[in-house]
């Protein structure tokens, strides 16, 4: 069973308004993101972190980054690198198979 990766790429420096400079997380998000269990919960955070980096203008490094992570782990990444209709931002079914597409816009799921 594939394992979501974490949205981390591993470059760690919080400086962004104590955001990494690298996933747009904080310390407690990242936090977070290790507590989660389901794979449901994992898509869902990580599609409210899309929405924040495009907002700190941060997405188009980070998808690139996490990609290579993904494709490294022999697992195809969980959002799409082009939106899905404008404005909004899609998250692929985990590879998994156990959860269903998640769409969301802004912060918040729809």
């Amino acid at each position: 069973m594939a394992k979501i990766p974490s949205p981390c790429v591993g470059v760690c420096k919080f400086k962004l308004n104590k955001r990494c400079l690298g996933c747009a997380m904080t310390k407690k998000q990242k936090k977070t993101y290790k507590k989660l269990g389901s794979d449901k919960d994992k898509l869902a955070f990580i599609g409210k972190l899309v929405a924040r980096q495009k907002d700190l203008g941060r997405h188009d490094y980070w998808l690139k980054v996490y990609t290579r992570k993904c494709a490294k782990k022999g697992i195809p990444p969980p959002i799409e690198s082009e939106p899905a209709r404008p404005g909004r931002w899609s998250v692929r079914p985990c590879p998994v198979a156990l959860c269903q597409q998640v769409h969301f816009a802004a912060r918040s799921l729809c």
